[in-house]
C-alpha cells in the first residue's frame, strides 16, 4: 500500500488489520523511484488520480508488475495504449478504466450495508447519469457537443472517429 503520505498508508494498512499489509511512503509522479518501491510486487492496482495513470504504468513496466486502473480522460488512455508493446514484451497484463463505478461505488455501498446491522432489504444507487432529475440536462448538453464536434470536424470525422459514435 504506497502513497505520498507514508504515515498514512501505515495507518490504512494498520486498519485493515491483516499482517500481511506493507506500506510505504512512494511519489508516484516518479516512475523511476516508484519502480524501485514496486520490486518483488506482482501488480498494482492503480487509484490514484487519472493524472498519474501513465507514469505508475512506465513505473510498472519497470518492476514487471501487471497494472490496473480506474481510468480517466480519453487522451490519457491514448497516450496509456502507447505502452502496449512493453507491457506484452514483458508478458504483463494491463487493465485499463475498470472504473470508479460500478468499482467504488459498489464497495462504497457494501460498507455501508455492513453497517446497518441488519440485513438490507434492498439498495440503489444513483449515478447522475441515472438520476431522472439530472438526466435530462446531461442528455442536452451531450447533444450539444455532439452537434458541436459535428460542425467543427463534419459528420464523417465525427462518426469515424476512434473514440466515440454518433447514434
Amino acid at each position: 500500500l504506497l502513497d505520498l503520505d507514508g504515515a498514512r498508508a501505515e495507518a490504512v494498512a494498520e486498519a485493515i488489520g491483516s499482517g500481511s499489509v506493507r506500506a510505504a511512503a512512494a511519489d508516484a509522479g516518479d516512475p523511476a523511484a516508484l519502480a524501485r518501491s514496486l520490486e518483488g510486487v506482482d501488480a498494482v492496482v492503480n487509484s490514484a488520480s487519472y493524472r498519474l495513470n501513465l507514469k505508475v504504468m512506465e513505473a510498472c513496466v519497470r518492476a514487471c508488475a501487471h497494472y490496473l486502473d480506474l481510468g480517466g480522460l480519453y487522451h490519457v488512455t491514448r497516450l496509456q495504449l502507447e505502452l502496449d508493446a512493453q507491457f506484452r514484451e514483458r508478458g504483463l497484463g494491463a487493465l485499463l478504466g475498470m472504473g470508479s463505478a460500478p468499482g467504488k461505488t459498489n464497495l462504497l455501498a457494501s460498507a455501508a450495508a455492513s453497517r446497518l446491522g441488519e440485513e438490507p432489504r434492498g439498495m440503489e444507487i444513483w449515478a447522475a447519469t441515472r438520476d431522472p432529475a439530472v438526466r435530462w440536462v446531461l442528455d442536452q448538453r451531450q447533444t450539444s457537443l455532439k452537434w458541436m464536434l459535428v460542425t467543427c470536424f463534419g459528420y464523417l470525422g465525427y462518426k469515424n472517429a476512434r473514440f466515440g459514435r454518433i447514434e
